[in-house]
């Protein structure tokens, strides 16, 4: 079963950034960021349990080849990814 997705703002502002970043980096290399992001969330829509509680009720799921985490709840049916989080960052800005 696939549960339908909800972005909250500070996730579609990180997606946004993190996809212009990589397009400056190397054309092309911002679409392939995109492509790992749809990957994962394809995961966590059909199996939303799969992945372990890291913040408070969030789960978390790395995506592959960027060193991005993707936190998200799942509630009611219903996904919703409340982060995009650049790993290189100080994790306090999770918070």
């Amino acid at each position: 079963m696939s549960y339908p997705v909800f972005y909250k703002s500070r996730a579609k502002s990180e997606v946004k950034s993190a996809i212009e970043w990589y397009e400056s980096q190397r054309r092309g290399l911002g679409f392939e960021f995109l492509t790992c992001l749809e990957d994962a969330i394809a995961k966590i829509q059909n199996h939303p349990f799969s992945y372990p509680e890291k913040h408070k009720n969030l789960r978390r799921v790395l995506l592959r080849r960027f060193p991005y985490s993707v936190f998200y709840l799942f509630e009611d049916n219903k996904i919703y990814i409340f982060s995009v989080f650049d790993n290189r960052q100080n994790p306090k800005k999770l918070l």
